[in-house]
């Protein structure tokens, strides 16, 4: 076994319904094979270790539902409280810095400051806002890692009401799928609380991505993953890792004000054929580049233009609207009162109540300039001449409904993509025609979205970079699990870092509810 190993933190991420104790476990094994010990994380024990959060210590049985129910409850107002997003994942790196202590305790160590622990990983679940993932990335550096892991909402919600029939009632068959669909839909976005639940917006911040449908496929995802941090120097890109990769570069082209999207199409043998972005189109076909086409006439980017015209147009329809209403005398007293320009600025932007917002008026679609990623590829196939019938569509985020119907017209078979896209349609236009999430078994006769499997783009360049693979005498190496080392450097100063996060938990704690208020601060929240 090689001594030195530097101390690992491994995020886990994954939507309500996804066992992530079994994939924690699962981890756990696979770094005994490369000679690594583990402990474990759980945020929700740490939340429930809060003085504001004693009440909801119980001893079993506590029903499934209430349980999640009340957690969820406790990292909001936890959240709140702390008015930072990252506020559980804070008491995520006080533990980590408190098992480091014991572990170094039990082995004798009593040094004031001690060491890390050589070929230790902790393994941490489960991250809930992007906020906890950043956190997390600037206390630890390389050697932290957001492993996202996908199952399907159907197979999520069958296991979950499961559980909770299993806590509840073991004489009630079924019954409990309400419940759990109302716990995964709250999990997954809380739409208007900025301290709420994200794991829709989590998802697409992790560094490697699992899908946990197939057992046995699991397995091998977890193993590769392994392989590939500890340096094996024959793991390689697979076909959806260089193709996202792709994707992902083909969207750092674009200056939208909005977003950056990418999306590259690649044949059965992972060529790829053509690649697009997310920009404003120019005369002659194609999308403006930086340089070649540089400033106005031929550079008609929205920058230049100084607006998103879908947004400018999004807040004609809405007042349009509003005045009509106005007009019509349909309006309460109080609001007849305002300006359109009032009603718009509240029902779309007011911190108590903005009604307005996600909902699909707020989240209309069709009036930018841009031509979207997916169309921009599509559109250069056509314009080179390159077929894509039965190709492949990577792309860093879920299609849109319009770019939907040309990747069906177009005669793609399938679209891997990474991030979701709430806005989307297109599954409920196009039922039948697409497949999405897994709703039915990959079939011929329609177009097949899923999710992106591998090594993220973000982590591609280090995790495949090559290592030696030959000795001396041009031999190909043998890789010894044992003897093997991560790809990463533990960055010299990330104890000093995790140390200030201490600190500020240790400042605000009579405040956030961590411990309990002594009595000259007994008048704290």
């Amino acid at each position: 076994m090689s001594g030195e190993g530097p101390e690992l933190v491994f995020g886990l991420v994954g939507a309500c319904g996804t066992d992530l104790r079994d994939i924690g476990d699962r981890i756990e094994r696979e770094l005994r094979r490369v000679s690594y010990s583990a402990t474990r994380i759980r945020l929700s024990d740490s939340l429930l270790g809060c003085f504001r959060f004693a009440a909801l210590r119980r001893a079993p049985p506590w029903p499934e539902d209430e349980r999640l129910t009340e957690l969820m409850d406790a990292g909001d107002a936890l959240r709140r409280a702390a008015n930072r997003g990252d506020a559980v994942a804070l008491l995520g790196i006080r533990d980590i810095a408190l098992k480091r202590t014991q572990i170094a305790r039990a082995a004798g160590d009593r040094s004031d400051k001690v060491p890390t622990l050589a070929r230790h990983a902790h393994i941490i679940h489960s991250l809930k806002t992007p906020d906890e993932i950043s956190t997390l990335r600037d206390v630890y550096g390389s050697a932290f890692f957001a492993i996202a892991v996908y199952l399907p909402k159907g197979a999520r919600v069958k296991r979950l009401a499961k559980r909770i029939r299993d806590t509840r009632d073991i004489l009630r068959s079924e019954g409990y799928e309400e419940e759990a669909r109302r716990l995964i839909d709250r999990d997954e976005k809380e739409d208007g609380d900025e301290f709420g639940q994200s794991v829709r917006d989590a998802f697409p911040e992790c560094d490697v991505f699992l899908d946990a449908s197939d057992d046995d496929a699991l397995t091998r995802q977890i193993a590769r993953f392994v392989d590939i941090l500890f340096s094996h120097p024959f793991r390689t890109p697979t076909q959806e890792e260089y193709g996202l990769f792709h994707a992902r570069a083909a969207a750092l082209r674009s200056a939208d004000l909005s977003r950056q999207v990418g999306a590259v199409i690649a044949n059965t043998d992972g060529d790829i054929l053509v690649a697009g972005c997310n920009e404003v189109p120019k005369f002659g076909g194609g999308a403006v580049w930086e340089g070649s086409d540089a400033g106005p006439p031929s550079d008609i980017r929205d920058f230049h233009l100084g607006f998103d015209s879908s947004a400018r147009m999004k807040k004609e329809i809405l007042e349009e609207i509003f005045g009509r209403l106005k007009d019509a005398g349909w309006l309460s007293e109080r609001l007849q009162g305002q300006s359109v320009e009032q009603m718009f600025d509240a029902a779309l932007f007011h911190k108590d109540g903005a009604i307005l917002k996600g909902t699909r008026a707020a989240s209309i679609i069709e009036f930018g300039r841009i031509v979207h990623a997916e169309m921009s590829a599509i559109t250069s196939a056509a314009r080179l001449g390159v077929s894509v019938r039965g190709a492949t569509l990577y792309c860093t985020t879920f299609p849109c409904h319009m770019c939907a119907r040309h990747i069906v017209a177009a005669g793609l078979s399938t679209v891997v993509y990474v991030e979701p896209y709430p806005k989307s349609m297109a599954g409920e236009l196009y039922e039948g025609v697409i497949n999405v999430d897994h709703s039915a078994a990959p079939c011929s006769e329609t177009v097949n979205f899923r999710p992106f499997v591998g090594v993220a783009p973000r982590r591609y360049l280090e995790f495949f970079d090559m290592v030696r693979r030959k000795d001396a005498l041009g031999r190909a190496v043998k890789w010894d699990p044992d003897r093997a080392n991560p790809r990463v450097m533990q960055s010299a100063t990330f104890r000093d870092t995790e140390t200030a996060f201490e600190a500020e938990l240790s400042m605000n704690k009579h405040a956030w509810g961590i411990e309990e208020p002594s009595p000259e601060n007994e008048e704290e929240p």
